[in-house]
């Protein structure tokens, strides 16, 4: 996740897609970064795979990788995605 923001800037790129945005940069003459160019290249279409584990696009060794979970931190859209209660009350009788 990015600071103060729900998704980081890759995270953010999956959900806009790849390989669209990467044409539409295109059309507009932006610069593609060479790596980014590579990782398509490759027939990936996205930086994160999602399910469990997760899985993330190591750039340097350029396939997935599982990203190892810590039971000492607590990821609440983890918990969220597993429907999982963190606090719960009896609430109003």
């Amino acid at each position: 996740m990015g600071i103060q923001h729900e998704l980081g800037p890759f995270e953010l790129w999956d959900v806009i897609g790849l390989k669209s945005s990467v044409k539409r940069m295109e059309k507009e003459g932006e610069v593609i970064p060479p790596l980014v160019e590579r990782i398509l290249s490759k027939g990936y279409s996205s930086f994160m795979r999602k399910g469990r584990p997760r899985f993330l696009l190591d750039l340097g060794a350029g396939h997935y990788q599982g990203i190892e979970e810590k039971p000492e931190i607590i990821l609440l859209p983890s918990l969220k995605e597993r429907n999982k209660t963190v606090l719960s009350n009896p609430g109003p009788a």
